[in-house]
């Protein structure tokens, strides 16, 4: 089968059909790139980012250590930063099921 996996529902004994799905990484050249439905609400720096990852051009894609190195991801504030968000979300929510 090449670059093809068969993906069943565990009955293949029982001559269930097989679904052929192509690799992961094959995906974004058969497909084509995914497509922001909004793309003005995201910064550039995510576009750009996500530009490098989504190249069709699997040669041309970046690989993870150069991911990492990008803007995006360095000039990315600690997850910790996150938690007050999260617990006011939470509260939120608390009061919004108690009404």
């Amino acid at each position: 089968m090449g670059s093809e996996r068969a993906v069943t529902d565990g009955k293949e004994a029982a001559g269930a059909l097989c679904f052929l799905f192509p690799q992961p990484q094959l995906l974004i050249a058969i497909r084509g790139t995914p497509k922001l439905r909004q793309p003005n609400r995201f910064s550039s720096s995510l576009r750009n980012f996500l530009r490098h990852c989504l190249r069709t051009d699997a040669a041309r894609r970046w690989s993870a250590k150069e991911l990492l190195q990008h803007p995006f991801v360095t000039s990315a504030k600690p997850a910790s930063t996150l938690v007050p968000l999260i617990n006011s979300v939470k509260k939120e929510k608390k009061k919004k099921t108690r009404i």
